[in-house]
C-alpha cells in the first residue's frame, strides 16, 4: 500500500512532464536545409547546377536562401562568393531551390554549403566540395561575359593625331598660367544642412559596426548609409526605440537609415539575425 502511495506523485508528475513537452530537454532543429543534387567534379571554368532543399514543419516565407562557396574550407563560413538567384526576396519554404555556379579558373577544390535564413535564424549544411579539374587537352576555357567586354582596340578606333605646325602652336608663359593655389581659393565647408549624415559599415567576421560607438547630437535628424561586408550575408539591423528593423543589407549596396533621436544616452545597434550589437551615443 505505501508502494502505491508513492509511485500515484511519480506517475502524475511524469504525465505533466510529457504534456509539457519535456522541459529541460534542448528542442530538436525543426528547421532542415540540405542538398540534394551535386556533382562530384567539374572542369575549370564551367558552370554547374546545385540543388537544395529548404523544410520547414509549417508553410512560412525566407528572405534568403543561397550556396556559398570558395577555395578554401571555412568553419567559420565565410565564404568569399554565394549564389545570387535567391539571395533576396520572398520564397515559400517547404522547397526546393536550384542555382548555378561557376567553377574557378584554376583546377583544385571548391568548398561550400547550403544557407537559409529561417525566422532570423541562420540554418546551414555541413560543409561539401566538388573537384576541379583542369579542361581537356585541345579544348578551350569559357570566356565570361566580363572578360568578353575587355576587348582592346584596334588601329581603326585610334583617332588619327594632326600635325600642328610649330609656328601655329600658341606659346604659354608657365609664369602666367599656373597660379600659386592660396588659402583664399579653397571654398570655405558648406553650412549643416540640418540633418547629420554618417556612414555606418557592418562587418559579419567578426561580429562588428564602424564607427562604435557612433555619436550624434539630439535633436537632430540622423541618415545613416549604411554598408555590409561578406558577400554572403543579407539581413537587417535595429536601433531602438526609433528602427525596429532596416530594409534588408545587402552586400555592395548601400541601404539608407533615417530616423531622429529624442532622448540622450547609450543605445544598441543591433544585428537582426547574428545578434552582434553596437553602441549609438546620443549627446546634447
Amino acid at each position: 500500500m505505501k508502494t502505491i502511495w508513492i509511485a500515484i506523485p511519480l506517475i502524475i508528475a511524469g504525465a505533466v512532464w510529457y504534456f509539457l513537452g519535456f522541459p529541460g530537454l534542448p528542442t530538436p532543429t525543426t528547421e532542415i536545409v540540405a542538398v540534394t543534387s551535386v556533382p562530384t567534379s567539374a572542369i575549370v571554368g564551367e558552370s554547374f547546377n546545385i540543388t537544395w532543399q529548404v523544410d520547414n514543419p509549417q508553410s512560412i516565407t525566407i528572405t534568403h536562401t543561397a550556396i556559398h562557396y570558395g577555395p578554401q574550407p571555412k568553419e567559420d563560413i565565410s565564404y568569399p562568393d554565394f549564389t545570387e538567384e535567391f539571395a533576396q526576396g520572398s520564397f515559400t519554404i517547404p522547397n526546393t531551390f536550384t542555382a548555378v555556379v561557376r567553377a574557378p579558373d584554376t583546377p583544385g577544390t571548391l568548398f561550400f554549403r547550403a544557407h537559409a535564413l529561417i525566422e532570423e535564424e541562420d540554418v546551414w549544411t555541413e560543409e561539401a566540395s566538388v573537384e576541379i579539374h583542369p579542361a581537356p587537352l585541345g579544348s578551350t576555357t569559357p570566356v565570361s561575359d566580363d572578360e568578353q567586354k575587355l576587348v582592346q582596340p584596334t588601329e581603326q578606333e585610334v583617332p588619327p593625331v594632326t600635325n600642328i605646325p610649330e609656328a601655329d602652336m600658341p606659346l604659354i608663359n608657365l609664369e602666367q598660367e599656373i597660379a600659386p593655389v592660396t588659402e583664399t581659393d579653397i571654398p570655405p565647408p558648406s553650412a549643416p544642412s540640418g540633418t547629420q549624415e554618417f556612414s555606418l559599415e557592418q562587418s559579419v567576421y567578426p561580429g562588428s559596426f564602424t564607427p562604435d560607438p557612433l555619436i550624434v547630437k539630439l535633436g537632430i535628424p540622423v541618415k545613416l548609409l549604411v554598408t555590409t561586408l561578406h558577400r554572403e550575408h543579407v539581413n537587417r539591423i535595429s536601433i531602438l526605440p526609433w528602427v525596429t528593423t532596416s530594409d534588408t543589407l545587402v552586400p555592395g549596396k548601400v541601404t539608407i537609415v533615417e530616423f531622429t533621436p529624442d532622448q540622450t544616452g547609450d543605445f544598441n545597434i543591433r544585428n537582426i539575425g547574428h545578434g552582434f550589437e553596437g553602441v549609438l551615443k546620443v549627446t546634447n
